[in-house]
């Protein structure tokens, strides 16, 4: 089962070590299935293949309260938090690019 995410930014040299490179995850990663979402996050778009889920994370609807954004909408977030979270992420990650 192939899953898609992306993760908007505006560093994507950092964001791509960070998945791929000599960086780790250290602190709470955000993904979402849906590209217009990571659209309004960044200027540019990290693509994220998954071979399966990320076993740990926290999935939640992004407008929460104190949190909304209209660009949004009620977007879905994958939280990447904690060991179990981010090991998983790495076992299941298939490719990490940036998107032009």
């Amino acid at each position: 089962m192939s899953i898609t995410y992306y993760h908007g930014t505006n560093n994507a040299e950092r964001i791509i070590n960070l998945l791929v490179g000599n960086e780790t995850i250290s602190k709470a990663f955000h993904l979402t299935p849906d590209l217009t979402v990571a659209r309004n996050y960044g200027k540019v778009v990290v693509k994220v293949e998954l071979e399966g889920e990320i076993e740990g994370a926290h999935v939640g609807v992004i407008n929460k309260e104190g949190n909304f954004n209209k660009n949004v909408g009620n977007g879905i977030e994958i939280v990447v938090a904690g060991p179990k979270a981010i090991a998983s992420l790495y076992h299941n990650m298939v490719d990490a690019s940036v998107m032009h």
